[in-house]
C-alpha cells in the first residue's frame, strides 16, 4: 500500500513540475519513461481482472445434487483479500425437500485441471436456505479458478437403518466419515431423527462377502428434527467394511412393537435397550413419549408366532402431554424366550383419584 502510495506522489509531483505539455498520465508516463508506463498498465491489468474474476464467479451444481431438490441462490468469494485468511466460497443454498449429507466443491482451471476441492456436511430441512461455506488451502490461485462445481459425495460404502428403527423414530443416517488408514477402527455417521430418541444403537461392519467384521455401540438422546454426528468406536479395524448396519442394541433379538391401544391413547414408544435375559428374567427398556394426557397402566406383552400372550410386565404411569419417560419392563424368570416372537405394548386408562366424584354425580 506504501509502495503505491509513494508512486503516485511521485506522478504527480512530475505531472505538476513538467508543465501542460505533460498534462495527462500517459504523457507523464512518456516523461518517466516506458517501464512506469508498463507498471501503470500492470496495475490496471491487475485491477480490472480482479474485479473481472469477482464478477464472473461461477458456481453450479451437479445433477445429482439437482435431483435431491438443491437450488443455489447466489455464491460469492471470500477470504481472498487478505492472505492470513483461508481462501473461500459462500454459498447460500435452499432444498425442496430434506437433504443431509457431504457436499464437495471442486475447483476447476482453464482447461478443465482440478485445482483444489473442499468438502462439508450439511443437513437442510425442507424449504429453509443456509449459508455454506467451502474452504480452500491457501495455495489455491483463485485468479486460476474459472468455475467451481459442486456435487455430493457418494461412496461405496453403505450405511442402513433397521425398518423398525426407522419407522418409529424417522432416524435417518448417511456416511460422514469412512473408517481409514487414519483411524481405521472408527465410524462417523450423520444423523437426523424425525421423533424423540432415547436410548442405545449398535452399528454391524461387514466385509464385501457379508462377513461380520465386528460390532460397536452407542447411547445417545436426539429431540425431533435434531441432527447429530454419531460417532461408532470399533475394537477392531473396520478400514475394509463394505457395508455398515445399524439397530436396537438388542440382547434378545426379538421386535417392540407398539399396539392398538396404545396407539388409541396417543402414545409414541420408541425402544431404547433390550436387556436380555438376566438372573432376574428379561428385561425391556422403552422410551414413551404422550402426545396426549394419560394415566393408568402400560402393558408389555410377550406373545408367541400365534399371538397367545407368554409373558407380561405391567408399569403404571400419570403422564401430562408431551411428557417422555422411561420405562423398565421386567418379564418374570420362567417365561420361556425361545417361545417368544415379539413384544407388544399396550395401555389402559384409569381415572384419576383426584378426579372421582360424589354418587349423585353423573
Amino acid at each position: 500500500m506504501h509502495r503505491y502510495l509513494s508512486f503516485w506522489i511521485i506522478l504527480l509531483a512530475l505531472v505538476f513540475t513538467a508543465g501542460p505539455a505533460l498534462a495527462t498520465l500517459e504523457e507523464a508516463a512518456e516523461a518517466i519513461g516506458s517501464k512506469t508506463r508498463q507498471v501503470m498498465g500492470g496495475l490496471k491489468k491487475g485491477f480490472s481482472t480482479e474485479g473481472e474474476k469477482r464478477a464472473q464467479l461461477t458456481v453450479d451444481l451437479s445433477d445429482t445434487l439437482k435431483k435431491h431438490g438443491l437450488v443455489l441462490n447466489s455464491a460469492r468469494k471470500a477470504g481472498f483479500e487478505d492472505i492470513l485468511f483461508a481462501k473461500g466460497v459462500t454459498c447460500y443454498m435452499v432444498s425442496e425437500k430434506p437433504f443431509f449429507g457431504r457436499l464437495i466443491a471442486r475447483a476447476y482451471g482453464e482447461n478443465g485441471a482440478e485445482l483444489g476441492q473442499s468438502m462439508v456436511s450439511v443437513n437442510f430441512a425442507t424449504g429453509l436456505g443456509q449459508k455454506v461455506v467451502f474452504e480452500y488451502p491457501r495455495s489455491l490461485d483463485a485468479n486460476l479458478v474459472e468455475k467451481y462445481v459442486i456435487d455430493f459425495i457418494e461412496s461405496d460404502v453403505t450405511i442402513s437403518v433397521n425398518e423398525n428403527l426407522m419407522a418409529q423414530t424417522g432416524l435417518r443416517v448417511s456416511q460422514l466419515e469412512e473408517p481409514g488408514p487414519g483411524h481405521p477402527r472408527m465410524l462417523k455417521a450423520y444423523a437426523v431423527a424425525t421423533k424423540s430418541f432415547s436410548g442405545s444403537l449398535i452399528a454391524t461392519a461387514f466385509s464385501d462377502k457379508g462377513e461380520e467384521l465386528d460390532r460397536a455401540q452407542l447411547s445417545f438422546r436426539m429431540n425431533p428434527e435434531e441432527s447429530k454426528a454419531l460417532r461408532f468406536d470399533f475394537t477392531q479395524k473396520v478400514a475394509d467394511a463394505k457395508k455398515f448396519t445399524i439397530d436396537y442394541l438388542s440382547g434378545t433379538g426379538l421386535a417392540v412393537e407398539s399396539g392398538e391401544s396404545f396407539q388409541a391413547h396417543k402414545l409414541e414408544m420408541t425402544r431404547t435397550q433390550d436387556a436380555g435375559i438376566e438372573a432376574s428374567g428379561v428385561r425391556i427398556v422403552c422410551y414413551v413419549i404422550a402426545n396426549e394426557a394419560f394415566h393408568g397402566v402400560i402393558i408389555g406383552k410377550a406373545v408367541d408366532k400365534s399371538g397367545a400372550e407368554v409373558g407380561r410386565s405391567v408399569t403404571r404411569v400419570d403422564m401430562k402431554r408431551d411428557d417422555a419417560t422411561e420405562l423398565i419392563l421386567s418379564f418374570p424368570q420362567h417365561m420361556k424366550v425361545q417361545e417368544v416372537d415379539k413384544f407388544v405394548m399396550e395401555a389402559r386408562a384409569e381415572p384419576r383419584e383426584e378426579a372421582k366424584t360424589s354418587p349423585e354425580t353423573p
